[in-house]
């Protein structure tokens, strides 16, 4: 954990404001792209459980319909402390899990 990640998380844990029981993250499929993206992500979901939230929301947008297998097959792998609920396009069934990870058609 580097400086600015302690001073953070410091800045968090000494508050006196609420810890929001649902967090949301937005991404692209470019951002999943970089070397250590789902390790960062993995770090981010243990941040925010051990910040005090029930619920971590990710919205992954995706420009190419041919990447979403790809994706949720790495995204349904992701070192999480919490179970994760992965859902596609085309899903019609709604996620009850601590993490839910929406792909979804962005863009044009």
């Amino acid at each position: 954990m580097g400086l600015y990640d302690r001073y953070l998380a410091a800045r968090v844990r000494y508050s006196d404001a609420p810890v929001p029981e649902r967090i949301a993250l937005v991404i692209t499929e470019q951002d999943l792209l970089e070397q250590g993206a789902y390790g960062t992500l993995s770090s981010f979901l243990e941040w925010a459980f051990e910040a005090g939230a029930e619920r971590v929301l990710i919205y992954a947008s995706v420009l190419d319909k041919a990447a979403v297998p790809t994706l949720r097959n790495a995204l349904g792998d992701l070192e999480s402390p919490r179970e994760v609920a992965v859902r596609g396009p085309d899903a019609d069934d709604t996620a009850d899990a601590p993490v839910q990870i929406s792909i979804g058609l962005g863009g044009r």
